[in-house]
């Protein structure tokens, strides 16, 4: 018989634990001193753990914002950060501008695209009746050259048969001249 895999023999799994067990000692090790949120007040006691720091682009955009206040006036700084925005609004309307001159662009040089697209589409639609025209008029003119063909074996054929009756009458013209050469010499006898 066969070799196959014997029933109830799967892969084993594992059940140690060992690397877990270090966790809840260290915790317990852990007090409230050692967390660095945390602040010792006057008694003794813990106050709340401080708040967590705000993302670093806040951070830096505010430490910017006090290095231009250093020793300067504040309406001053609001001037020029309102001067700043009026050149960001200058160039936000003149990208939009820009962005509205390249969608007339993009339209026009579409609607050219889209009127080349019919003079070629009706180009090939005329190139096609010409080349189905080109067609016909050869099959016509194979035809004519088949009808001429056929015309001239028939009167090849005609002429002949004309020829032969023309000799067939002559024969006959003749055959009548000599019988009555010979009756007109039976009645000389």
């Amino acid at each position: 018989k066969g070799k196959g895999k014997a029933k109830g023999k799967g892969k084993s799994k594992g059940k140690a634990k060992g690397k877990f067990r270090s966790k809840g000692k260290a915790k317990a090790k852990a007090t409230i001193s050692d967390l660095p949120a945390a602040e010792s007040s006057v008694g003794g006691g813990v106050t709340k753990p401080k708040a967590k720091a705000k993302s670093k682009t806040v951070g830096k955009q505010m430490s910017e914002v006090w290095q231009q206040l250093e020793g300067r006036d504040v309406a001053e700084v609001f001037e020029e950060a309102q001067a700043r925005v009026a050149a960001c609004m200058k160039e936000v309307e003149a990208s939009e501008h820009e962005q509205q001159l390249v969608q007339k662009e993009w339209e026009e040089t579409n609607s050219a695209y889209q009127d080349a697209s019919a003079m070629v589409e009706e180009v090939a639609g005329r190139e096609k009746e010409a080349l189905d025209n080109l067609k016909a008029a050869r099959a016509a003119e194979e035809a004519a050259v088949l009808a001429l063909e056929r015309s001239k074996e028939t009167h090849t054929e005609t002429s002949k048969v004309i020829k032969l009756l023309e000799m067939e009458a002559e024969r006959k013209h003749r055959l009548d001249e000599l019988d009555e050469a010979r009756r007109v010499a039976q009645e000389a006898v």
